[in-house]
């Protein structure tokens, strides 16, 4: 049978996948579905196809031994067997399409008479533990060496294709029209990711598995024929083919889509850095690669693509080379935590997984199962070089030790979780310290010794609580002198990683950033990733001969050693003067505080301000004039237009505007109180004028009789007032006088609370106001309105009262 042959009977084949798919989600015929879902199997079972699961061989401790499988096994991981000559396999296609001629035998005796696709199917369970491309070429792959097809008819750019993308490659032109992408977000777009969760139990867990098993044969259903519809056109797997397009391609098409708009939703929440990697066969080199670190609550299966491809949202503008995803919905399957680097980059996780597996040692305190332990490069011959003690169960995925794949350990026999690793705690945190951009930086500082930048400390500038630190970058003859230090390069390798050239990156400029700020509440490493100032909490401003960072805890200013010179007086007085202008300002602030605060002691008191108040005013009026006179002599120089963005910016960050405004908005507060309490003095002292005044002015006109004949010298006044040559006051008028004017006194004072009084009672007995009586004030003071139909009569007598 040739090529072109098999993929004619293929298509029937899968029509009858297609039947067993179908009798599986009816509940009439339910039974048995064509597709299982089980990641963890070993063995295969009579009329089973075991794809990219299952073992070659069993790690006991006596010493690896093959495994016997009664069904069909096809898993490249794991061949050859330890000790036996043979080459290893880059992924179930590569494996299908050559296998070992022993294994191949094996298969056909197995398969028998069925291996015609039709009866393929008909016959055998799928057991997966995805629908990736490679799977998924495998399988027709392996039907048609089954069937006879020469290994030279099988197209060996389809081949090629699978063999590079399960290495990890992922660079594509237009993930639009290209078989890998499409195929990835066509099969997750049929799975049921809510069967997946690890915590059902009982009938839940059992509907769950049935949800799973039909989702997974409807996803390797549109994949089979997707890849089918493509191959029998004879389209490249990229660009695929127009003519090739079927009902399957438009919903990978579909698909496709929604993972990019999931992707750029996420984006926005992921960790972005830029991390220093070792490069693979290159002693001592180490690259910069942009990093995406994202929590994946939505399954999809193209989104490595994306970001492998995302050249607008990546600093170097060539995709992020790594990636870190966390699933939390997959704990325990292996896919719950990965991080994968791109191959294309040249760069490895080596020491990322060493790194992990001690933090598992540890977490797992010698309680690790290490009976049987699955097959890891790291790990060869199932031993730990070190000890030669039985590896675990369940390592970290070590990608067949190219290290650019690391993903999380499966359960283990009894179910538990084989992972005891924290994503954000232990597993990014351990990404930080193996891989941060200043692991190897050694900087001089402002004392002049060379020290490592993650010990560098900033100065204090004097009463500001700001820090001051000095950078420039060291000769190639400094290098090796550093002083002791946990992170102080040792070895040639890293000595020659000290000296390569350092890019100033985001995540770079963050590391220098958490040199001068100020943790609240210190007792972690302020290095930590957790702990890395956001790049919205500082300003990086480039200024002649070097670049200063602003942030509100302090300022760093790093040399560039750049051919013009660093401008180090210029930069150190504009910090000054912005230093200057805050200690102004809390000066001033505070003795406007302790003005506000003897303002109020004073109103509470009910003390007359007086001559007080005009002193208080008098000294508001100081400090204004003091904080004038001062941020005049701190203006910024105007003549370099960096230095003076610098002020700009160090005012912004150390809050010097918000500053003089909260000082501003206290003094107006204080005039404004003071202006109004003697308004308010003034026009009760008026009031009072009027009240004793007017009487006085009104009845003096009628009385003036009483005191005819008063002398305008006082030599004469003593004895008019004896009353001496029959003239003198006359007291019965005068008498009268002050009683009337006592009088009006008393009702002008009165009137007012007595018109009030007046307007209520006019109100109230026209039925506006309601009546406040004496038993209703004493139950709460309700309100009864006479008029109110609802009211109940005045002459009932309630329980408890008197009639």
């Amino acid at each position: 049978m040739n090529w072109a042959e098999y993929l004619g009977v293929l298509d029937r084949g899968i029509e009858v996948l297609a039947s067993r798919a179908a009798d599986q989600a009816s509940p009439e015929t339910a039974g048995d579905g064509p597709v299982s879902f089980d990641p963890s199997r070993r063995t295969s079972a009579p009329n089973e196809c075991l794809i990219g699961v299952g073992w070659h061989w069993d790690g006991a401790q006596e010493g690896p031994r093959p495994i016997e499988h009664s069904g069909i096994c096809l898993n490249d991981k794991g061949l050859p067997l330890p000790g036996q000559p043979g080459r290893s396999f880059q992924g179930v296609t590569d494996l299908a399409l050559d296998p070992p001629h022993a294994l191949l035998d094996d298969w056909l005796r197995v398969v028998g008479e069925d291996a015609a696709p039709v009866r393929f199917f008909a016959r055998f369970t799928l057991v997966v533990e995805d629908a990736s491309p490679d799977s998924c070429l495998g399988l027709i792959v392996l039907l048609a060496r089954l069937n006879g097809v020469e290994r030279s008819e099988v197209p060996e750019q389809w081949v090629r294709y699978a063999r590079q993308w399960e290495h990890g490659a992922s660079r594509v032109a237009d993930p639009f029209r290209a078989w890998g992408p499409l195929l990835t977000a066509l099969s997750h777009g049929y799975w049921d990711m809510a069967a997946f969760r690890s915590d059902a139990a009982g009938d839940t867990a059992a509907a769950s598995q049935q949800a799973l098993a039909a989702s997974l044969s409807r996803a390797w259903l549109g994949g089979l024929r997707f890849t089918t519809a493509l191959l029998r056109a004879g389209s490249p797997p990229e660009p695929i083919a127009e003519a090739a397009l079927c009902a399957e391609a438009e919903r990978a098409h579909a698909f496709l889509n929604y993972e990019h708009q999931a992707y750029l939703q996420t984006l926005q929440q992921a960790e972005t850095l830029q991390l220093l990697l070792p490069m693979e066969g290159g002693i001592g080199r180490r690259k910069i690669v942009d990093a995406c670190l994202l929590e994946e609550t939505t399954a999809t299966g193209a989104q490595k693509i994306f970001l492998r491809n995302d050249r607008e949202h990546t600093w170097l503008g060539d995709g992020f080379g790594l990636m870190g995803l966390y699933r939390p919905g997959l704990a325990g399957s292996g896919d719950d935590m990965s991080l994968s680097v791109d191959p294309a980059t040249g760069v490895h996780l080596q020491e990322l997984w060493e790194r992990l597996e001690a933090l598992e040692d540890q977490a797992w305190n010698g309680e690790q199962p290490c009976g049987k332990p699955r097959s890891v490069a790291g790990y060869p011959g199932g031993r730990r070089p070190d000890s030669g003690a039985p590896s675990p169960d369940q390592p970290w995925w070590d990608d067949r030790g190219t290290y650019t794949l690391l993903a999380a350990p499966r359960c283990v026999s009894d179910g538990r979780l084989g992972s005891r690793l924290d994503w954000r705690k232990d597993v990014l945190e351990a990404l930080w310290e193996c891989y941060r951009p200043v692991r190897f930086l050694n900087m001089v500082d402002h004392t002049g010794a060379l020290r490592p930048l993650l010990d560098c400390r900033s100065e204090p500038i004097d009463d500001t609580g700001k820090g001051w630190l000095m950078l420039r970058w060291p000769r190639a003859d400094m290098i090796l002198p550093v002083e002791p230090s946990s992170a102080t390069p040792r070895s040639l390798q890293d000595v020659l990683s000290a000296l390569q050239p350092v890019l100033l990156t985001p995540t770079l400029q963050r590391c220098l950033a958490a040199c001068v700020a100020v943790q609240e509440g210190a007792g972690g490493d302020r290095h930590a990733l957790a702990s890395l100032p956001t790049p919205e909490s500082f300003d990086f401003i480039q200024v002649a001969g070097g670049y200063v960072l602003a942030h509100a805890d302090g300022v760093a200013v790093l040399d560039d050693w750049r051919s013009t010179p660093l401008c180090e007086v210029g930069i150190r007085e504009a910090v000054d003067r912005v230093a200057d202008r805050l200690r102004l300002l809390r000066s001033q602030g505070e003795q406007a505080g302790d003005l506000l605060g003897l303002l109020g002691k004073r109103i509470r008191r009910g003390r007359f301000l007086g001559f007080g108040g005009g002193a208080i005013l008098d000294r508001l009026a100081e400090i204004r004039v003091c904080l004038r006179q001062g941020l005049h002599a701190t203006e910024p120089a105007l003549d370099d237009p960096r230095l003076a963005e610098l002020h700009l910016c160090l005012e912004r960050r150390w809050g010097i505007a918000s500053e003089l405004q909260r000082i501003d908005r206290t003094i107006d507060a204080m005039e404004q109180t003071l202006r109004s309490y003697a308004e308010l003095r003034s026009n009760r002292l008026i009031n009072f004028l009027t009240v004793i005044g007017f009487p006085l002015a009104l009845f003096a006109g009628f009385f003036q009789f009483a005191v005819a004949g008063m002398p305008h010298d006082w030599s004469g006044f003593s004895a008019w007032f004896r009353g001496d040559n029959g003239q003198g006051p006359h007291w019965p008028a005068i008498a009268v006088f002050l009683g009337l004017s006592l009088v009006a006194m008393v009702l002008i004072w009165l009137s007012s609370p007595l018109l009030r009084w007046l307007g209520r009672l006019r109100l109230r007995l026209s039925g506006s106001l309601p009546n406040r009586t004496g038993n209703d004030e004493g139950r709460g003071g309700r309100l009864v309105d006479r008029a109110s139909p609802s009211a109940p009569p005045n002459d009932t007598p309630r329980a408890g009262t008197r009639s």
